[in-house]
């Protein structure tokens, strides 16, 4: 009766197999890891980017209906007022922005409801944009709110 030998150990050709296997795993995960770093980091700025918008309309929404109007110095007669960054009502919310997002832009606008001007409307409708730049991407969080 023969038996048959296996040679002790691998060859040449299985090493190679092998590492070119485990280089290929290697390689895929630590893409998917830098994806995942890529959306965390995307999160982080959504989420400051929020609390910085309800900041906003927080803020705006306490002191009675005609607050809003006066902190952006609307004029009552229009149908609607917009605030954009830059303009010295957004300061202080700008520069919330600022620590947080890269290039932030700040826009509020305020809308009649039901009136043809803002003094004279049963309801407003707030509305905040928060514009910035991840990356080469533009993003934005949009806030509406009404006030009765």
């Amino acid at each position: 009766m023969t038996t048959l030998r296996f040679p002790a150990g691998a060859s040449l050709v299985e090493v190679i197999i092998a590492l070119g296997l485990l280089a290929s795993a290697l390689i895929s995960a630590a893409g998917l890891l830098a994806v995942g770093n890529r959306q965390v980091h995307g999160g982080g700025l959504r989420s400051q980017a929020l609390g910085v918008a309800v900041a906003i309309v927080e803020e705006l929404d306490v002191g009675g209906y005609s607050r809003p109007i006066a902190r952006l110095g609307c004029d009552r007669t229009q149908p609607s007022c917009s605030v954009v960054s830059g303009d010295p009502a957004l300061s202080t919310w700008q520069a919330l922005a600022e620590t947080d997002l890269p290039a932030p832009i700040i826009e509020v606008r305020i809308e009649a409801v039901g009136a043809a001007t803002i003094d004279t409307a049963p309801a407003l409708r707030l509305s905040v944009r928060l514009f910035w730049r991840e990356g080469l991407r533009s993003r934005r969080i949009h806030l509406i709110g009404l006030r009765v």
